[in-house]
């Protein structure tokens, strides 16, 4: 089964906003300046394109052992029967999510925390049911998924 991980919506504006001050703060009478903007599009463009390619490729999957969250090209692989606890955070340490809002989710190997972006909001009582099934021993606290 898979589940479209959600994307805080003022990321996908940051894109298209920062390229603004651009065509209000050129001279465009020189080709030095055009030649300028145009590097400078074309940097900004570099860094904004993989930030809205990875929001709109980030999902969760529900395979039959285990758990996995896709972000463009990254994949992480959580074995169901190692999931100890699901937990919403708002902690934004380091992890790859769109969002400030995040699944937490610990594992008992080494009891480390893994932080996702939350279910886009139509698929969020499916994630918590689907979760709760596959992972009866773990201790699940999704009350502020926001249902």
């Amino acid at each position: 089964m898979k589940i479209r991980a959600g994307v805080n919506p003022f990321l996908l504006l940051i894109a298209p906003a920062t390229l603004i001050p651009i065509f209000f703060d050129t001279d465009l009478s020189s080709r030095t300046d055009i030649v300028g903007m145009a590097i400078t599009i074309a940097v900004l463009l570099l860094i904004e394109i993989p930030i809205c390619i990875c929001a709109l490729k980030s999902y969760y999957i529900f395979e039959s052992d285990h758990l996995l969250y896709v972000m463009w090209f990254w994949k992480k692989r959580i074995p169901y029967h190692e999931i100890s606890k699901v937990m919403i955070s708002r902690n934004p340490s380091s992890s790859p999510a769109l969002t400030f809002r995040r699944v937490a989710i610990y594992t008992q190997s080494i009891w480390l925390q893994d932080l996702f972006s939350i279910p886009i909001k139509k698929d969020r009582q499916r994630f918590k049911e689907e979760i709760a099934q596959r992972c009866p021993h773990a201790n699940i606290d999704l009350s502020k998924l926001g249902l």
